[in-house]
């Protein structure tokens, strides 16, 4: 088996959380002894995306019959890796990203309180598993 961490940065100076939590979960691989590349070019089995603007690689993914997971709701003070939307003290989640939400296998979040925030997650599926 074999994971592809992905994580499309396109600014460097504002995406130190979706950096930060790919060098984790490559740290974490590593350690459980699973092979893995950020090759997206190489074969794989999994692929693991953190950012919204991975949706077409997710995309290719699912066509090529891989299994995909996505880290939600662990960098949401980084552009490029947040996954809800803040406007007026309001919190909600937007279509595109309820759209990847729907398409994925597995569905991560990184504590008890991100796994509470299920009346957002919850609207993309009852299905999909959600692993604090």
């Amino acid at each position: 088996m074999k994971i592809c961490v992905h994580f499309q940065n396109k600014n460097k100076l504002q995406a130190f959380e979706g950096v930060r939590l790919v060098k984790s979960i490559e740290g974490a691989l590593d350690i459980a002894n699973i092979q893995h590349t950020r090759n997206d070019i190489e074969s794989y089995d999994i692929l693991h995306c953190c950012s919204i603007y991975d949706s077409t690689k997710i995309n290719d993914a699912i066509e090529e019959g891989c299994k995909v997971v996505f880290s939600a709701l662990m960098s949401e003070n980084d552009i490029q890796a947040r996954l809800l939307t803040v406007k007026d003290k309001d919190i909600s989640l937007g279509s595109k990203e309820l759209n990847i939400l729907n398409k994925v296998n597995l569905v991560l979040v990184s504590d008890e309180a991100s796994k509470k925030m299920r009346k957002f997650l919850r609207a993309f599926s009852e299905k999909k598993p959600t692993i604090p």
